[in-house]
């Protein structure tokens, strides 16, 4: 188990910067997910902390101690890659028993930890198989246990479920997080997948760009984004974000939307949106907090352009200024492409963002147990 800091790492490869100054703290025992599109750091700073990229300057620490100048193999870190790397021609016992006996461990020592690991795994009667023998879930288990046998102090995964078939992912992303409570290795896991990174962390690290734009829990960054980018990377479908005028007075706030429609600001938020007297600001409401207008309740026409049934609900997009947006309907809406609704959104839950900063200026409360079950 181990502590992990990064502190202003840099990643450059000639002129490029591939990771513009990170700094973060890892807690012993933390499940920590990288997440962002593809070219943000993420895997590069991954790589970093492996030892498998030089670091251009700043410094990697393990329990307190600088790693820059180790070798891989002296940092006590385990790694599990995408593409599982096992080695075709050894037994699922071999590929897992390698790297024990690779540092010349007593044979007995070895075969009690492979057990050990293949039970958890559920591959114990898979151990005298090929890799070739294997399905791709079974192959990804071999590739974790060969890491977890190593009892190293910090894990870390490169997009191990990218290869994998949407139903296997899942049960993979459970078994992964089961695992990590059995055994609370660090661990540090790189996603494109927000909803990877949403279900598995305990810390979710969101970066753009080689840096790094907010750290927070899960539902931290659902409900108190930081920036624009955070609160549509984050939740899928993803935020919706209007614009909007601050009108009224300082004492008296109101958001004009391009129709006309006026929406209220609630008491405690007037401070908040009065600072913006006059501006046009961004709305941010996400699909689940659009709901269809009660007579007499503030609200906005829209026309449906789409419906996605998925069972347990309906999504329905619309455009709001030529912007494509999303509402959550009952399963049971009878709702059709066409139809013109008028919705009301839950002020409570919205945000209000800085279109010049795309820092957001006005969170969302974040729901109570009973405001959530509504």
């Amino acid at each position: 188990m181990a502590t992990l800091s990064l502190k202003s790492v840099t990643k450059s490869y000639g002129t490029a910067q591939a990771v513009r100054g990170i700094d973060l703290e890892i807690p012993d025992h933390a499940f920590v997910v990288f997440v962002g599109p593809s070219g943000c750091g993420k895997s590069t700073t991954l790589r970093m902390i492996a030892g498998l990229e030089d670091i251009s300057t700043g410094t990697v620490e393990i329990d307190g101690r600088p790693v820059n100048h180790l070798a891989p193999a002296e940092r006590d870190i385990a790694m599990v890659f995408q593409n599982y790397a096992l080695y075709p021609h050894m037994s699922v016992r071999d590929n897992i028993a390698f790297g024990l006996q690779q540092r010349k461990m007593p044979k007995a020592e070895i075969a009690e930890r492979v057990q050990k690991i293949s039970d958890m795994l559920e591959l114990s009667a898979l151990l005298d198989r090929k890799p070739r023998q294997l399905s791709g879930g079974q192959r990804q288990r071999v590739a974790m246990g060969r890491a977890m046998v190593r009892d190293p102090a910090v894990f870390l995964y490169d997009e191990p479920l990218s290869n994998l078939d949407a139903k296997l992912r899942v049960q993979m992303r459970t078994e992964i997080k089961r695992l990590h409570q059995v055994a609370p290795t660090t661990t540090i896991y790189v996603t494109h997948d927000q909803t990877e990174a949403m279900t598995l962390a305990d810390i979710v690290v969101v970066m753009k760009d080689g840096l790094i734009e907010q750290v927070g829990t899960p539902q931290e960054l659902y409900f108190h984004p930081r920036t624009a980018f955070v609160a549509q990377f984050v939740g899928s479908p993803s935020m919706n974000l209007i614009q909007a005028q601050v009108t009224g007075s300082a004492e008296a706030p109101q958001l004009e939307l391009s129709d006309g429609t006026l929406l209220p600001v609630l008491p405690e938020r007037i401070p908040a949106y009065g600072a913006h007297l006059g501006r046009t600001m961004t709305f941010g409401v996400r699909p689940e907090d659009l709901l269809l207008a009660e007579e007499g309740a503030p609200g906005f026409g829209i026309t449906i352009d789409l419906i996605e049934p998925l069972g347990q609900e309906i999504l329905a997009f619309f455009k709001i200024d030529g912007q494509s947006c999303a509402m959550r309907l009952d399963p049971m809406s009878e709702v059709r492409p066409g139809d013109r609704l008028t919705v009301t959104p839950r002020l409570e839950r919205c945000h209000l963002l800085d279109p010049e900063t795309d820092l957001v200026v006005a969170h969302a409360a974040t729901p109570t147990t009973e405001s959530a079950s509504q």
